[in-house]
């Protein structure tokens, strides 16, 4: 069975239905930050994440960027055969690669599609995305959306394969650059401070 997890301009919902608060400056002071969201870690058919103010989807074809710094332009890196080494960079869609299929439905609305069971729409104007993966991947992602097990118990799981003690740990530890700047140590910059607007 296909499971979906939802990505939104501040927050989360993992393949297996837990909600998930992002940093609040994801633009700000966590600009330079890549937040691992999904990959698919027996097969690496896929990698997604969260850098630099972009949401990328790396494929064994090509990669897929929307840039949410510059209006959510979608860039498509199109790695060329026979040793997939070198890449063609095109913002013209629809693009064909060898395995994946990057189509604009409407003017705000992405579609990639990947042969290896990924779809993903992104609905460009509100920064909204869904990502499926296909029944394959039962048990065989990590990252922020989770480990796509029909088990909620273990959504929080970190790349240690122990469960995070709360949202902080959990969100740390899928943080790829490691360093300080990164490292989120107040809940504050994940939750409004009670009786604090911004």
């Amino acid at each position: 069975i296909s499971r979906t997890a939802y990505l939104f301009e501040q927050s989360l919902v993992t393949f297996d239905g837990t909600a998930i608060y992002l940093p609040k400056d994801l633009k700000g002071r966590y600009a330079d930050c890549k937040y691992l969201l999904s990959r698919d870690f027996m097969w690496k058919n896929f990698t997604i994440y969260l850098s630099k103010g972009k949401f990328v989807v790396e494929l064994k074809d090509g990669t897929v960027i929307i840039d949410r710094n510059n209006k959510n332009q979608v860039e498509v890196h199109q790695k060329v055969p026979p040793a997939f080494v070198a890449s063609k960079k095109t913002i013209d869609l629809p693009v064909q690669m060898m395995f994946t299929s990057v189509h604009k439905l409407q003017e705000n609305l992405v579609k990639i599609e990947s042969l290896f069971g990924l779809l993903v729409y992104c609905k460009l104007d509100s920064f909204a995305c869904n990502v499926t993966v296909s029944g394959y991947y039962h048990n065989k992602t990590l990252g922020l959306f989770g480990t796509n097990n029909v088990e909620y118990s273990d959504d929080m799981r970190m790349p240690s394969g122990e469960n995070a003690f709360d949202l902080l740990e959990f969100v740390n530890s899928y943080e790829l650059q490691r360093t300080e700047k990164c490292y989120i140590d107040e809940s504050s910059e994940i939750f409004e401070e009670e009786g604090k607007e911004e």
